[in-house]
């Protein structure tokens, strides 16, 4: 099989064709495709998260997720109240690219009726954030028995950052091609994450080219 840009002129097929034993039948590109498809299709597919994921505590933040956590995934981390005998806390939700930058807001719990204060006024607060692979992030907020829970607004960075390199390009490529199949595979991506469908994917985009 001949593949490659320079292996198309026909003095380097023909020469080829004279030093080696080479088939020139086959579509190179499709092959190349189909092949990488079918790596594609037995490799597993590993999504992290793309951010740092947390909360501010006493004005700082701390990170609860790390940043390149593999999808899905839960970590729990517990806190104080910041005011001895307080009844009522707002615990926020930020995520940061790095510990560096400036944290951004992207959701809230809002605890009601603490209870069970230490000599001091302080009460132990298990917060726990939950990322899934459809993008989301639970996050719950539970302290004596009681348990807050609240579904993040996160961006769709997660989704961005996680696909495979195939699918990022299908979806760049059937923004101009509004291919209904397309569409239709990769909505059901989407749902399922179904690994063999990058092969699917990578056939119809080689036929809608060859258009």
């Amino acid at each position: 099989m001949l593949c490659g840009g320079s292996t198309k002129s026909p003095l380097i097929k023909a020469a080829l064709k004279k030093l080696f034993k080479v088939s020139s039948e086959i579509d190179p590109d499709l092959s190349v495709s189909v092949g990488n498809s079918m790596y594609a299709g037995k490799s597993q597919i590993v999504q992290r998260t793309p951010k740092y994921i947390g909360i501010l505590v006493n004005g700082r933040f701390k990170t609860v997720v790390e940043k390149g956590t593999i999808i899905p995934t839960s970590k729990t981390i517990h806190v104080k109240n910041k005011s001895p005998w307080d009844t009522d806390v707002d615990v926020q939700f930020y995520q940061s690219n790095t510990l560096m930058s400036e944290p951004e807001h992207i959701s809230k719990v809002e605890v009601s009726g603490l209870e069970g204060h230490d000599l001091e006024g302080f009460v132990v607060i298990a917060v726990r954030i939950e990322c899934l692979l459809d993008g989301t992030i639970s996050a719950n907020v539970s302290s004596g028995g009681k348990i807050y829970q609240a579904t993040l607004s996160y961006v769709d960075s997660v989704k961005a950052a996680s696909e495979p390199p195939l699918i990022a390009l299908t979806r760049k490529a059937n923004a101009k091609l509004k291919d209904r199949e397309l569409s239709r595979l990769l909505n059901k991506w989407d749902k399922t994450q179904d690994a063999s469908l990058i092969s699917k994917m990578n056939k119809r985009l080689v036929a809608c080219r060859k258009k």
